[in-house]
């Protein structure tokens, strides 16, 4: 360190010695000759100056020499304003032996001087003046040089001439004499100079960012940005803002307020490196939160800072960057006292920097005269410590790089030797697991991404799989897969590799239950991942649940057959009103019709669970032709069950026969009727005494049907709630019947079609409901269906008519609701875009119309959309039973129990 500083101290010493011409001592004038026609003449001390603080003096006065006992002879190489403000006149003179005119440039070598003024005298003997400087900037362009310049007429004998300065801030006065030759050749010389400096900082900024980007480093992320706002620094300092920007008031402020802000932004950055660079979260705990709240300054400083006078803020700004300045050295040496190597770059790098300020400052208060270091400023030392910087920061990788392999080497020993241990554990561990695996009732394997069985499963696994089970086989093929699961399972496996959805999801695709020949296996996956997170394979967990699986199955069956019981009569009918269909089907030949009946049937199939035949028949609907071996196939499959389960249930597969209780009351009013007076006729009332013995309680109907529905919501996930008024009223005839049994399609439509699934998200009450109300009007009866759901959209309906028909628009806007639906329904209008074993195909809705058409009554249908729908039937009461024939005409074999 100290051989550097020796070497950069000759340096200074070169440029003291060629720089510039030496200053005399004496103010008097100076001689054209004494311009050098190589270098300059720098005026120094052959200069009379008057630093005014008081009111602005008139030029003419000054001038004319009313101010003359003000001017003292320089005793300064520089003139300093300090942090003062006013103006300066500065007066000297250049005698010439020549007898021609010449001309020599003056030279202002700092920058940021807000207005210069030179005055001299024209041939005439006038006082002539140009103006130059930042505050001139809107009233002549900017001089093409960096710095103010003049061009100086030089008459045969004595010349004077005046220079006015005046400043808002800090600064001082280096005036030079060139001839104009030698000027021109300095210009180029600067330019030179001053390019090579700033591309050595923008090679450096590259550099940094460069690996700032490859090492996502934060201490280079921040390095960069502060070598990039050094050099935007720099450009003020140089005074360069005039030649880049085309807005003079724009480069005024980067000159002045905008250099100030820019030295508390360096500063800030500053900060930041150093925090990263010497480690201090961990290495200099006290030291971190000192620099931290210098940061929380200089933020303060680059918000509120504008709002300050130039002098106040540029006197802050000079004491903050050197106490900052020195707080950087000494952290660096802290750091090196503490073992960490490369902090000692850091301070070299920050000495320069700090050194080539004070070296400044020495010049501008006149300890030492180097004319470049006013001309340059601290740009040099900005090179020197942006290059020891690069060397710091590559040092400091070095060393973290060191320290890591010896971590990494420490780690390793310590890893062996533990690695060493733990063998003999998990070999002992690895011996009983395996045991305990071989002894469990589940199989544990694990497949690749092919599919196929890896090394290390269970021996359980080959009780469960037979000897089909081998390494590298296709799991598929093992568990006897047809083709068609097959497809299923590879692509499923392929989905979970893939890792485009989350783990749990795609395994969730994985099937739970493989039937492999006579036994159901439940299959279990988990994903085993790799060190890095990457999906490796997937383990199986395999039991046997056949018997759970057949004990479902016989739970099941249970249910079922504890439901029919619990409605036998209905179930009765239900079996005769379809042996009765079976027949109806064989002789028609419009397939609309049959499919309507099918669609009934199927219905009412599921209200009693009979899911096996419901599919049966819906596999029948699909078909184009329905043929007279389908429905023997259907037929067969009722006789089935019913054979199956004929000493539980006690019914057979023959037409309807409609069974009557008759209570002991009945019996003792029929009694009565006998013994009566004869006067009356006694048929009458015979009739209405069998008529209240046939009449059957609507709920026996409609309580398998709402169970079914329940059913349905809950597997639709909806959660429904069936309200039934008036159960108890009396169905009087067998169309009556069936009317209510043709509800199933009404309920079914609204808990499918009608209830929504997210209500809650619609401000609605999670539990829906469906209402279901019968009840006596005049001579009829009156159904009333009624839901709180989403309602039917007039307009869907609408456009599926202008679909299907020739109506035209206007024709169908003057129609009701209840007409459109009923007009749908003639086509099985559906709003399900696919057929299911629940709904689909739309002929419910027009059977349910046929039937009202046919027993002579009314459908009303108001909807309101997002409100909900409702169905008013009304139908008269037609002839009942015992008004058609007594019950025993016909079935003379049933008994009346």
């Amino acid at each position: 360190m100290h051989k550097l500083y020796r070497n950069f101290r000759f340096l200074l010493i070169v440029w003291s010695l060629f720089g510039h011409e030496p200053c005399w001592a004496n103010f008097n004038s100076i001689g054209i000759s004494e311009i050098n026609v190589k270098k300059s003449l720098a005026l120094g001390r052959r200069i009379e100056i008057w630093h005014n603080k008081e009111a602005v003096a008139e030029p003419e006065k000054v001038l004319a020499g009313a101010y003359q006992e003000h001017f003292e002879v320089s005793e300064r190489e520089y003139p300093s304003f300090g942090f003062g403000s006013g103006e300066q006149w500065i007066h000297f003179g250049v005698n010439s032996s020549l007898s021609t005119t010449d001309s020599i440039i003056l030279e202002s070598r700092y920058p940021l001087l807000d207005s210069v003024t030179v005055y001299q005298k024209d041939s005439s003997a006038q006082w002539s003046n140009q103006q130059l400087g930042d505050a001139n900037a809107e009233v002549k362009p900017f001089t093409p040089f960096r710095v103010p310049n003049f061009e100086l007429l030089v008459y045969p004998g004595n010349n004077e001439y005046y220079v006015h300065v005046q400043t808002n801030g800090s600064a001082i006065l280096g005036l030079f004499l060139w001839r104009a030759a030698a000027f021109e050749n300095h210009r180029f010389l600067d330019t030179i100079l001053i390019g090579g400096m700033f591309g050595c900082l923008i090679v450096l900024l590259l550099y940094n960012a460069f690996l700032a980007l490859s090492f996502r480093s934060r201490t280079y992320f921040y390095y960069s940005l502060f070598i990039a706002t050094m050099v935007t620094l720099q450009i003020s300092f140089q005074g360069l803002w005039p030649m880049l920007l085309d807005r003079p008031e724009w480069a005024n402020f980067m000159q002045n307020r905008g250099l100030l802000l820019l030295g508390f932004a360096v500063n800030l950055l500053a900060c930041l490196v150093a925090i990263h660079f010497l480690n201090m979260a961990s290495l200099m705990k006290r030291s971190h939160i000192f620099y931290r709240i210098l940061i929380g300054i200089s933020c303060l400083m680059l918000v509120f800072g504008n709002f300050l006078s130039y002098n106040t803020f540029s006197k802050g700004t000079s004491a903050f960057v050197g106490l900052s300045s020195i707080a950087l050295l000494i952290s660096s040496l802290i750091a090196y006292a503490k073992g960490y190597k490369p902090a000692i770059y850091f301070f070299s790098a920050w000495f320069f920097i700090l050194g080539s300020n004070v070296i400044n400052a020495l010049q501008y208060e006149g300890v030492f005269s180097l004319n470049y270091i006013v001309q340059f400023g601290i740009l040099p030392g900005s090179v020197i410590e942006g290059i020891l910087m690069a060397l710091a920061l590559a040092e400091r990788v070095n060393f973290l790089r060191d320290q890591s392999d010896a971590e990494i080497r420490q780690l390793n020993t310590d890893l062996k030797r533990h690695v060493t241990e733990v063998e003999v554990i998990v070999e002992e561990r690895t011996e009983t697991i395996r045991t305990i695996l071989d002894h469990v009732e589940s199989g544990f394997l694990m497949i690749d991404a092919t599919a196929c069985v890896m090394n290390g499963y269970s021996r359980s696994c080959r009780r469960l799989l037979g000897e089909s089970l081998r390494i590298g086989e296709k799991l598929s093929s093992i568990l006897l897969m047809d083709r068609q699961q097959e497809q299923f399972w590879n692509m499923a496996v392929r989905q979970v590799f893939q890792n485009e959805l989350p783990l749990d999801v795609s395994l969730s695709q994985l099937p739970k239950t493989i039937k492999r020949a006579q036994r159901f296996l439940q299959l279990d996956a988990a994903g085993v991942l790799d060190k890095s997170g990457e999906l490796k394979s997937i383990l199986f967990t395999i039991q046997d649940i056949t018997p759970l699986i057949k004990k479902q199955r016989e739970n099941q069956r249970n249910q079922r057959m504890i439901g029919i019981l619990h409605h036998i009569d209905a179930f009765r009918q239900f079996i005769g009103s379809s042996y009765d269909a079976m027949d109806q089907l064989k002789i028609l030949k419009d397939v609309r019709e049959q499919r309507f009946i099918l669609h009934t049937l199927k219905g009412n199939s599921l209200v009693f669970k009979l899911k096996a035949i419901a599919a049966l028949i819906h596999r029948t609907e699909e078909k184009n032709y329905i043929e007279p071996r389908d429905v023997e196939d259907i037929q067969q499959q009722f006789k089935k069950f019913l054979t199956k389960n004929e000493t539980l249930l006690g019914t057979m597969w023959k037409p309807y026969a409609p069974e009557f209780k008759v209570s002991l009351k009945q019996v003792k009013d029929l009694v009565q009727l006998v013994e009566a007076d004869a006067a009356e006729p006694l048929t009458e009332k015979v009739r209405q005494w069998s008529k209240s013995v046939m009449a059957k309680p609507i709920r026996t109907i409609i309580q398998p049907i709402i169970s079914n529905c329940q059913l349905t919501a809950h597997g639709l996930g909806k959660d429904v709630r069936f309200e039934v008024k008036n159960g108890e009223l009396n169905l009087q005839s067998e169309q009556e019947e069936k009317l209510a049994e043709y509800m199933i399609h009404l309920l079914r439509n609204a808990v499918i079609h009608g209830i929504e699934e997210e209500r809650e998200a619609l401000g609605k009450s999670r539990v829906a409901t469906i209402s279901l109300e019968f009840s006596d009007w005049d001579s009829g009866l009156r159904v009333i269906c009624q839901d709180n759901g989403k309602g039917i959209d007039r307009q869907e309906l609408e456009q599926s008519l202008l679909q299907k028909t020739e109506i035209r628009i206007d024709q169908l806007t003057a129609m009701s609701l209840t007409e459109l639906m009923e007009l749908n329904s003639r086509g099985g209008y559906s709003s399900q875009t696919t057929v299911t074993l629940l709904a689909g195909r739309g002929v419910g809705i027009e059977g349910l119309f046929a039937l009202v058409r046919d027993m002579g009554g009314t459908v009303l249908l108001e909807s309101s959309k997002g409100v909900g729908s409702k169905f008013t039937i009304e139908v008269p009461r037609l002839q009942s039973r015992s008004d058609a024939q007594p019950p025993w005409s016909d079935h003379s074999n049933e008994s009346v129990a």
